[in-house]
């Protein structure tokens, strides 16, 4: 791929996250414009005498009421990441296939053909990943020391399940793949090496979600999506295992497979360490199927 000087490159390295931030605060800006004004009725007939009043009780009572909106606006969190995600959809899959064609014709594409059954073992694998990973991070307590984790999740869980399936389970994931290892991360591995290039967005896509749980959980995962991006030469492999976790996640909330499984450590240790075998199974599977691919196209 040509060289480009360094504030164009970095730019373009950036530009995923930058559009990403921008179309997620127009949306959150947007639904608590609609809050404001649909609780501005209420706000003048509790204070007939606003328009008299001077500017600094006027500005108090304003930035109350923005402040009551957004407070609303949050508990639609869920609702806003699906509509963010709509929007950004088709301008990522823009970017995103305009580099691939840009590699194409440099010879930097990297297409491997991958059986059904590869596509199976990455989905197990997401699906056992995500349990023994809640299991050990539940067992270490991480939560306790991350305040904002906790509303994160009552907030989360809070949304229509529908909502839940619809956004945090499909469409933010193929979303954050596209952004992420996709764009972010295929555009680094211009400049950087695959593992200083895997290392740093490892670290972006942890610091991206905002507290300690979920940050340690992303960096985890972060590392298994591109492994299996690089194994695969496709994005589809990284973005079925993001589903199939989230779901995982969501359905084991849903169903109340963790309280089971914390019923009991005896039974913790059971399911987190068949997890992990099968975990391990799976990815030495797709590994050595990999190493097969490679040496028939040779």
């Amino acid at each position: 791929m040509p060289k480009k000087n360094g504030v164009k490159q970095m730019f373009r390295i950036v530009s995923p996250l930058l559009i990403y931030y921008a179309v997620s605060y127009m949306v959150s800006q947007i639904v608590i414009l609609w809050f404001t004004g649909k609780q501005w009725p209420k706000f003048l007939s509790e204070n007939p005498d606003i328009g008299n009043a001077n500017m600094d009780v006027l500005m108090q009572k304003t930035n109350e009421l923005i402040m009551e909106a957004t407070k609303k606006a949050m508990e639609y969190s869920n609702e806003i990441m699906v509509i963010s995600a709509v929007i950004l959809l088709p301008i990522l899959s823009i970017m995103f296939f305009k580099d691939c064609k840009r590699r194409k014709a440099c010879s930097m594409q990297n297409k491997k053909e991958v059986s059904w059954l590869k596509y199976a073992a990455v989905i197990g694998a997401g699906i056992v990943i995500s349990i023994a990973l809640n299991n050990i991070i539940m067992l270490a307590d991480v939560a306790s020391i991350s305040a904002s984790y906790q509303e994160t999740a009552d907030r989360f869980y809070a949304a229509d399940l529908l909502v839940q399936i619809l956004g945090v389970g499909i469409l933010v994931p193929i979303s954050e793949e596209l952004i992420y290892r996709g764009l972010f991360y295929d555009r680094l591995k211009d400049m950087w090496s695959v593992k200083r290039a895997a290392g740093f967005t490892c670290l972006v896509f942890g610091l991206f979600h905002g507290n300690i749980v979920q940050a340690v959980y992303a960096i985890a995962f972060s590392a298994l999506f591109i492994y299996v991006y690089e194994r695969f030469g496709t994005l589809k492999a990284p973005i079925l295992v993001h589903i199939a976790a989230n779901l995982t996640s969501l359905a084991a909330t849903y169903f109340g497979m963790y309280q089971w499984i914390f019923q009991n450590v005896f039974r913790v240790g059971v399911v987190t360490v068949i997890c992990a075998m099968i975990s391990v199974s799976l990815l030495i599977f797709i590994h050595e199927e990999s190493i097969k691919c490679q040496e028939n196209a040779e």
